[in-house]
C-alpha cells in the first residue's frame, strides 16, 4: 500500500510520470499477492492520472480495466456468499429443504 500512497502523493503533486510508475508497480505487486481491492484502485488511479495528461485513450483503457475487476469481485464476492448461506444452512442441519427467506421483506416463503 505504501507505493499506492507514493503514486497517489505524486498525482497530487502533478508529477505524473512519477505517479503512473508507482501505480504501475502496485497493479503488478497487486496481481503477484492477489490483492484485487488495492489493485482496483491502482487501475483506477492510472486511469485518473493518463487522463490528467490528456492521454484519453490510455485513461480509459484502465478506467475499463478497473471497471471490468470491479464486476468480477462483484460476482466473486455474491458467489461467495451464495456458498457461506448455503454451508451455515447444512451446519444448521437444514440442508437445501431449508425455508427460503425474501432478502427484502424477510418474510418466509415455504
Amino acid at each position: 500500500k505504501g507505493l499506492y500512497n507514493l503514486a497517489e502523493a505524486h498525482a497530487q503533486s502533478k508529477n505524473y510520470p512519477k505517479a503512473i510508475q508507482y501505480y504501475l508497480k502496485t497493479a503488478e505487486l497487486s496481481r503477484l499477492h492477489r490483492n484485487f481491492e488495492l489493485l482496483l484502485r491502482a487501475y483506477n488511479g492510472l486511469g485518473k492520472t493518463y487522463h490528467l495528461q490528456g492521454n484519453y485513450n490510455e485513461g480509459l483503457a484502465y478506467y475499463e480495466k478497473a471497471l471490468d475487476l470491479a464486476r468480477y469481485l462483484e460476482d466473486y464476492l455474491s458467489a461467495a456468499a451464495v456458498a457461506q448461506a448455503q454451508r451455515h444452512r447444512e451446519a444448521q442441519g437444514q440442508g437445501g429443504h431449508a425455508q427460503q427467506r425474501d432478502v427484502v421483506g424477510g418474510r418466509g416463503h415455504a
